[in-house]
C-alpha cells in the first residue's frame, strides 16, 4: 500500500507540481505499475511496450536494484520514460549509497525535472538476496532518515549538513505495511 506524504511545501515555488501529486491533491485515483528489473543498456523495447499501454495507467515506478539485482538504475529509466512522455516514480533506498551519493541523486532528479520518488521503508538486513550476495552493505541512511532528508531538502531547502539549496519540488510517497503493527501485544 502507498501513502502519499502531505505536501506542506508552498506551491507557488518554481518546480512544477507533477500530474500524479495534482491528482491525489484532488482525492483522485491513481492507478501505478512496476517495471521488472530491465538487465540491458538498451531499454528501446521496453520503453516502447510501456508507451503503448500507457492508457491503462497513471505511473510508472522504476526498481532501485530490487532485492540487490544489478539492473538500469531508477534514476535512468525515469529519465527515458520522461522522454517518451510517461510520468515516472523513482524508487530510492538507502541500501546501496551514503548519503552523498543519496543526496546527489535527489538533486539530479530535481533538474531533470522528475519529481515522484517512493522511498523504500523497508528494514533491509543486507545488500543483495541473489545475484550479488557478497555485495557490502551501506545503508548510511535508513528508510524513515532518507525520507526526512527528501522532506528537509523539499521544505527548507537545506541537506544534512545544514548547507543551503534552492528548494526542490517533490511529491513523495513511503509505502506502509497495514500489517505491521496488527501482531503487536503491550508488555
Amino acid at each position: 500500500m502507498l501513502q502519499p506524504v502531505k505536501d506542506q511545501s508552498n506551491h507557488l515555488l518554481i518546480n512544477q507540481t507533477s500530474n500524479l501529486q495534482r491528482l491525489w491533491d484532488s482525492d483522485g485515483f491513481a492507478l501505478t505499475i512496476q517495471l521488472p528489473p530491465l538487465l540491458t543498456a538498451d531499454a528501446s523495447d521496453c520503453v516502447k511496450q510501456v508507451v503503448a499501454q500507457a492508457h491503462k495507467f497513471d505511473a510508472v515506478l522504476t526498481a532501485d536494484a530490487p532485492d540487490g539485482a544489478v539492473a538500469v538504475s531508477s534514476l535512468a529509466m525515469a529519465v527515458l520514460l520522461k522522454r517518451a512522455g510517461i510520468e515516472a516514480v523513482v524508487q530510492i533506498s538507502g541500501r546501496d549509497r551514503n548519503r552523498l551519493a543519496l543526496q546527489g541523486d535527489l538533486l539530479g532528479l530535481g533538474a531533470l525535472g522528475i519529481h515522484n520518488l517512493l522511498i523504500d521503508m523497508r528494514s533491509v538486513t543486507r545488500a543483495s538476496f541473489g545475484q550479488n550476495a557478497d555485495a557490502r552493505f551501506v545503508t548510511d541512511l535508513n528508510g524513515p532518515a532518507l525520507l526526512a532528508v527528501v522532506v528537509r531538502l523539499r521544505d527548507e531547502g537545506r541537506f544534512i549538513s545544514g548547507a543551503s539549496i534552492k528548494k526542490r519540488k517533490y511529491s513523495m510517497q513511503a509505502p506502509l505495511s497495514p500489517w505491521r503493527n496488527i501482531c503487536r501485544t503491550k508488555r
